[in-house]
This record gives structure tokens, C-alpha cells and sequence, in this order.
């Protein structure tokens, strides 16, 4: 009798989704399995004995045979419902460790999907290590997505596997005849039922008997214990679908997010390139290697480049940002350019600047080698003949002021174009250093050319005096003459009155030259 009530109990037990008790399910199979074990002996032991029975001839031998028989039959039913359970068992297993799992998903998508809203949404207070550092993490949880996309996959080839638990309530009413799945073979007067056999679910208002019509079209009522109720479950592809869905809104906020990361990093990358090209000036770009600013221009294009790219679904920037931006990057390219053209009319000033200086320190020389002639011919005594001499003199001199009228004609147009230079509002590194030349060389040519004047002037009136003292040493030595010829006082009254008269008229006379002596005497002094 201890069959029949073991058979009732697990016939009876309840494999609808209103247990959900698995560890109570496999320790009641794990009970049922050790008792079984210890009743298996002494199944046999009956077995063997009714067979010896049998051969030694026993009066009862039809009875033996029934009660053999019947005990076989039942330990064949214990055994098929062992079967039955272990097939309950192992689709409850997957049945609610799927959606475990797929809650399970679902609590990590969430998370994932609240910790990247606060860890990647920015603005343009974030700076630039720290957008490359969130784009490197973002990469990573890419990789994450990947994988749990791989693992979303999965749950959704075992949600076309689970079976359905629901209908085994009786609770829920059946609307039309629903598939079921015998998990072992039944055999009885009104219906056989084979292993893996579908039949169709007529009644489940009994929850451990069902009403089920087999391929054949005999119905009965079967122990509800020998069916399953295959896939598809609709809860199963409900939760898995809610699931998918929750990871495509995952992945598209983390592309929403990525997209404005990259954006806000071209932003700050462009941002830097343009200040960086702001803060440029003449100097600056005339110390740097001509590879250097081109090597940063072209990253400004490529920024830009990328940024207008990143920025075009971008959530942080709207259409008139990218018109700013673009302003703000045209102007930095204007300014760049402007730099470059600056540099170049700079070096070409610098030229010109250079060779006006070349120029002026030419000419100064020239006048320097007059001024040195000059000197030294002032200082240079008079030769024994004086008149020649001076003569020589002043003829040399009007050659060095012949000269010096040249350099000044070719001083005063080079002047007159460097004062040109020296007033355009760009102004080389060289101009103070021409301004210099230039003061010097325009002093040393009044100097140079007031002496040569001054001497000049000086050597014609020399040579006046020369021969104004010459004249006048003839008269003297005249008068001598004469006062020489009077040799004897004259005896005759008549003759003193005549040499007196004459030489009232040599006293005056020289009285008469006097004048001219001390005009020469002012001329030299």
C-alpha cells in the first residue's frame, strides 16, 4: 500500500507557477529518490520470490502471478512518475532561473543606465583630460554593452525555450484547446499516451487531472504530472522583449552621450587651438620654427573638421553655436594669415631697413674720409712760398667740397626715404637702429660741409692778405729806395722845401696804406 500513497502524494503535487518553491521541489524529489532506493530492494526480493513461486508449481500460482504482476506494473508507474518529476523539475529550474536572470539583466541595465547618465553628461566648464579620460571609460563600456548584447541574445534563445506554468492553474481558464507534452508514457482503458507524444489540453479546472485528447481522438482524464505545456510562453517573450527594449534605450543614450562627448572634446580641442592662435603676435611667430604654426593650424582645421562632424547630432550644440564657432574659427584663420602677411612685410621693412642702414654707413664714411682730408689740411703748415701754396690749397679743397655737394645730394634723397620707413606704422626691429644712423650721419655731414665752407673762406682770405703784405712790402721797399737816394743835406733852402714836400707825400702815402694793413690784421684774426 505504500506505493499507492507515494503515488498520490507526487501526482498531487502542484507544478503550477503558484509554487515557486524550488528548493522545496528538489528536496521532495530528493526524498522521494532515497526512498525509492530503499524500497527497490525489497521490490525485488517480492519479485524473486513470486518467480521462485512460480517454478516450484504453487496452488496459488494465478494469484502469485496477479500480484507480480501488479506490483511490476506499479513500480513501472513509480518509475515513469520519477521521470515525470525530474522533467518538472528541470524545466522549473530553467523556468524561473530565466526570469531571474532576466530580472536580474534588467536591475543592471539600470544601473548601468542611471551611473552613465550622471557620469557622462557634461558641459563646457569639463576640461579636456578629463572628456579624454570619460571617452576612454565610455569606450570600455561599450565593450560592456557588446558583451551584455551577447548575453541578451542568450535569454532570448532560452525564452523560445521555457515552458508555460500559467495554464497548470485552474484558475486559468482555458479559451481553446492548448498543446501539451507527455513527459512519460501512460497507458490506461481509455487512452495510451507515448512519451514526447503532443496532445491537446480539453480541461484544466482539476489541477492534478486533466482532460486531454490524444492524436488519435480519444480523451480521458490524465494525471496532469504526465504533460508539460511547451514554448512558447508569453511572459517569457514579454519580459524578454521588455528587456531588449531597456538594452536598446541603454545603447542609444550611451551613443547620445558618446556623441556629446566627442563633440564637447573637438569644441575644447578647437577652443584651444584658436586661443592658442589669439595669443600669437609678431615676435612671437618670428621665434617659432615655420613647422611649429603650421603644425598648429592644421589642427585647427582638423578640429574643426571634426567638430562640425561630432556636433551635428549633438544634444550641447545647437545650430547657432555652430554659426559662432564658425565665426570664431574664421576669425582665428584671418588672424593667423594677417600674422603671416605682417611677418612677411616685416622681414621685407626689415630688408629695406637694413639696406638703408648699409647705405647711410656708406655715405658716412665718405664723408668721414672728407672730413679727415680737411683737417689734416688745416693742420698741415704753409710751404715757403705761401701764395702757390694756398693757391694749391684752395684748388684741392673746392674738389673735397665738390665732393662733399655729391654726398649731400645722395644723403638728402636717401633722407628723405628713410624718413618714409621710419613713418609707416609697422616698424622693424631695425628702425631705432636707422634712426640712429640716419641723426648721426645728416650731424656729420653739417659738420663736415660748415668746415669745408669755413675753410674755404678762410683760405681766400689768406691769400688776400698774402698778397696785400706782398704789395705792401713793395711800397715799403720803394719808400726805402728812395730814402736811400738822399745821400746829403741840401745846401739850398729851395731844395730842402722839395725833399720836404716829397716826403710829406711818402707820409702820407703810407698813412694811406695803413688801413689796408689792419683790414688783413682783422681778416686774420
Amino acid at each position: 500500500m505504500w506505493l499507492n500513497d507515494k503515488e498520490e502524494e507526487e501526482v498531487h503535487y502542484d507544478w503550477s507557477n503558484r509554487n515557486t518553491n524550488m528548493t522545496a521541489k528538489k528536496d521532495n524529489y530528493s526524498g522521494l529518490m532515497r526512498e525509492l532506493e530503499l524500497r527497490e530492494k525489497k521490490v525485488n526480493e517480492i519479485q524473486a520470490t513470486g518467480e521462485r513461486l512460480l517454478k516450484e508449481g504453487h496452488p496459488g500460482k494465478k494469484t502469485v502471478e496477479a500480484f507480480t504482476a501488479a506490483l511490476q506494473t506499479q513500480w513501472s508507474w513509480i518509475l515513469q512518475l520519477c521521470c515525470c518529476i525530474e522533467a518538472h523539475l528541470k524545466e522549473n529550474t530553467a523556468y524561473y532561473q530565466f526570469f531571474a536572470d532576466v530580472k536580474e539583466a534588467e536591475e543592471r541595465l539600470k544601473k548601468m543606465q542611471e551611473n552613465m547618465r550622471k557620469k557622462y553628461t557634461c558641459d563646457r566648464s569639463v576640461t579636456v583630460t578629463r572628456l579624454e579620460d570619460l571617452l576612454q571609460d565610455a569606450m570600455e563600456e561599450k565593450e560592456q554593452l557588446n558583451e551584455f548584447k551577447t548575453h541578451v541574445a542568450g535569454l532570448n534563445k532560452r525564452a523560445k525555450t521555457i515552458i508555460q506554468l500559467k495554464p497548470r492553474d485552474p484558475t486559468t481558464s482555458l479559451k481553446n484547446k492548448l498543446p501539451v507534452q507527455a513527459v512519460c508514457d501512460f497507458k490506461q482503458m481509455e487512452i495510451t499516451v507515448h512519451k514526447g507524444e503532443e496532445c491537446a489540453l480539453l480541461n484544466n479546472s482539476q489541477p492534478f487531472k486533466w482532460k486531454v485528447l490524444n492524436k488519435s481522438g480519444n480523451e480521458s482524464v490524465v494525471p496532469s504530472v504526465c504533460f508539460i505545456i511547451p514554448p512558447i510562453n508569453k511572459e517569457a517573450m514579454e519580459s524578454f522583449c521588455s528587456l531588449d527594449g531597456t538594452h536598446q534605450k541603454v545603447v542609444s543614450m550611451w551613443q547620445r552621450l558618446h556623441i556629446d562627448l566627442r563633440s564637447m572634446l573637438s569644441w575644447q580641442y578647437l577652443m584651444r587651438d584658436v586661443q592658442q592662435i589669439r595669443s600669437w603676435n609678431i615676435l612671437m611667430i618670428k621665434t617659432m620654427k615655420v613647422e611649429e604654426y603650421k603644425i598648429v593650424l592644421r589642427n585647427l582645421e582638423l578640429h574643426y573638421q571634426e567638430f562640425m562632424r561630432d556636433s551635428q547630432d549633438s544634444q550641447l550644440f545647437d545650430a547657432d553655436d555652430r554659426m559662432q564657432i564658425e565665426t570664431d574659427y574664421n576669425k582665428a584663420t584671418q588672424y593667423y594669415d594677417n600674422l603671416l602677411r605682417s611677418v612677411e612685410k616685416g622681414e621685407k621693412d626689415e630688408s629695406v631697413c637694413k639696406s638703408q642702414i648699409s647705405q647711410i654707413r656708406e655715405l658716412r664714411l665718405q664723408l668721414e674720409d672728407c672730413e679727415t682730408r680737411t683737417v689734416n689740411r688745416i693742420r698741415q703748415p704753409m710751404d715757403k712760398d705761401p701764395l702757390k701754396d694756398c693757391a694749391q690749397r684752395v684748388s684741392e679743397q673746392k674738389k673735397v667740397h665738390v665732393e662733399l655737394e655729391g654726398i649731400k645730394k645722395n644723403l638728402d634723397k636717401v633722407a628723405e626715404k628713410t624718413e618714409d620707413i621710419l613713418a609707416s606704422p609697422q616698424q622693424s626691429s631695425s628702425s631705432p637702429v636707422l634712426r640712429s644712423e640716419l641723426d648721426i650721419t645728416l650731424q656729420k655731414m653739417g659738420h663736415t660741409h660748415s668746415l669745408s665752407s669755413i675753410y674755404l673762406d678762410k683760405l681766400k682770405t689768406i691769400d688776400l692778405v698774402i698778397r696785400n703784405t706782398q704789395d705792401a712790402e713793395e711800397v715799403l721797399k720803394k719808400y726805402e729806395d728812395r730814402l736811400r737816394e738822399v745821400n746829403k743835406v741840401p745846401n739850398d733852402l729851395k731844395e730842402v722845401e722839395t725833399y720836404r714836400t716829397q716826403l710829406k707825400k711818402m707820409r702820407g702815402e703810407a698813412e694811406g696804406q695803413q688801413p689796408v694793413f689792419d683790414g688783413l690784421e682783422d681778416e686774420l684774426r
